[in-house]
C-alpha cells in the first residue's frame, strides 16, 4: 500500500494550474511519472501546513471521509473548499495512488476530474471534491448518499453520473431516494438495470420523475420514503 505523509497542502496559482492542463494531455504512464515535479515545485503552488496522508481507498464514500476530517482538522482550509487551485493540486498529488490499485481500463479521463470545474453540470466529475461536495452536505448522515458516494473512485459509474449530475436531487433528499432504490444494502453496490435505460432506471428517476414532480410539489420537504410511495408502478422492482 503506498502511503505518503505530507506537512502540507498546496494551492496551485495559475502557472501551476496550465502545467497540470499540460501534462494531462500525456499518456497515463509519463503523468505518473512526472506529476511529482509538479506536486514539489513551489514556484507554482501557495504552501499551507497541515498534516494528512495520501494512501489508497476503495469507496468515495472512504475518500469523502478523509478529506471531510481534513478539513475539520485543519480549520484554516475552510476558505479553499471550492478552490480551483486547491482541489487540482490535491487531484495531482493523490492521482498515483488512486491508479496503484486500478483496474488495467482505468483512464485519466476528462481534465474535469483533476482540474475542478465548478459549473453545476460538471462539479460532480472532479474524483476528489465531488465525493467531497456530496459528503459534507449529507453529514452527519453521508451513506444516504451512497448512490453517489459508493463505488469506485476511478471509475465512479453511471449511476453516479445519472444522479449526481443534477445537483438540485444530489444535494437534497433525492439522493437518499435513489440510494434506497438502486443501492443493494448487502453489499453497497447499484442493483441490476439501477443504471440503464429502462423503466424505473436512476435515469427516469432523476429526468422523467423528480424533475417532473418538482414543479407541483416540494418534494424536498418530504422523507424518502414519503417520496417512494408515490412512485408510479415502473419503480416497483427497484422498491423490493
Amino acid at each position: 500500500m503506498l502511503i505518503t505523509k505530507f506537512d502540507h497542502v498546496g494551492i496551485f496559482n495559475t502557472n501551476g494550474l496550465t502545467q497540470f492542463e499540460e501534462l494531462l494531455k500525456q499518456p497515463l504512464d509519463s503523468v505518473k511519472k512526472e506529476i511529482s515535479n509538479l506536486t514539489s515545485n513551489t514556484n507554482l503552488y501557495t504552501e499551507i501546513e497541515c498534516d494528512f496522508e495520501v494512501k489508497p481507498f476503495e469507496t468515495r464514500l472512504q475518500l469523502a471521509e478523509c478529506l471531510y476530517f481534513l478539513f475539520e482538522s485543519n480549520p484554516a482550509l475552510s476558505k479553499y473548499k471550492t478552490d480551483k487551485g486547491f482541489w487540482s493540486w490535491l487531484a495531482a498529488i493523490w492521482l498515483p495512488v488512486l491508479f496503484e490499485n486500478s483496474p488495467k481500463s482505468a483512464k485519466l479521463g476528462e481534465q474535469a476530474r483533476w482540474i475542478l470545474d465548478k459549473q453545476k453540470a460538471k462539479y460532480y466529475r472532479h474524483l476528489l471534491a465531488g465525493p467531497y461536495f456530496i459528503y459534507n452536505h449529507h453529514y452527519p448522515n453521508p451513506e444516504k448518499a451512497l448512490s453517489i458516494l459508493g463505488g469506485s473512485i476511478v471509475i465512479p459509474g453511471e449511476l453516479v453520473g445519472q444522479i449526481a449530475a443534477t445537483s438540485d436531487i444530489a444535494f437534497s433528499v433525492g439522493a437518499e431516494v435513489a440510494t434506497i432504490l438502486y443501492i443493494d444494502p448487502l453489499t453497497g453496490k447499484p442493483k441490476k438495470g439501477a443504471s440503464g435505460l429502462g423503466a424505473g432506471s436512476a435515469r427516469r428517476l432523476s429526468a422523467a420523475y423528480l424533475n417532473q414532480i418538482d414543479l407541483t410539489l416540494d418534494y424536498r420537504g418530504m422523507n424518502a420514503t414519503e417520496i417512494i410511495g408515490l412512485l408510479p408502478e415502473e419503480f416497483a422492482r427497484f422498491k423490493q
